[in-house]
């Protein structure tokens, strides 16, 4: 069956999101376009089964755009199981269950480690459960609907 983008953006237009677009919540990473990495072409669009599954985590998204009051770029987000599996993401990804986001944020002088503590307040504050991943140049977050943190 192949992608209908027409039905996927009406999707994600009907969540009301203040800050992004459809199109940003198909970012595919930069290993599907580098013919140098081994996920080179392994991507795909997530499958509409799962479009249900990134709603949470868009929210999530917007209010944090909100807060930051800075833009938000998305680095990747769905990840097919061959590409997930090529560029050793974990086996049970939430990528790969279109639950994840990994981002970064444009236009500051702050680190990754910010934009996590404001994601683990909001957490605290109740405006999601899910796992929250720090790393060098970027955050991961998502809704797996627990707490989960990780550097």
């Amino acid at each position: 069956m192949s992608f209908d983008r027409a039905r996927f953006e009406a999707f994600i237009e009907g969540l009301g999101l203040a800050f992004f677009d459809p199109y940003e919540f198909l970012e595919k990473g930069d290993d599907h376009a580098n013919p140098n990495k081994p996920g080179f072409g392994k991507n795909t669009e997530p499958p509409e089964a799962l479009w249900p599954n990134i709603a949470a985590t868009a929210k999530v998204m917007d209010e944090l755009r909100r807060r930051l009051k800075l833009p938000i770029l998305f680095t990747s987000v769905y990840r097919s199981p061959a590409y997930n599996k090529a560029i050793g993401g974990e086996k049970n990804s939430q990528h790969s269950q279109f639950r994840a986001i990994d981002f970064v944020v444009r236009g500051i002088t702050t680190a990754p480690a910010d934009w996590a503590a404001e994601l683990r307040a909001m957490r605290q504050e109740g405006v999601f459960k899910g796992g929250i991943g720090t790393y060098r140049s970027f955050v991961h977050v998502d809704t797996r609907g627990t707490s989960a943190d990780w550097p």
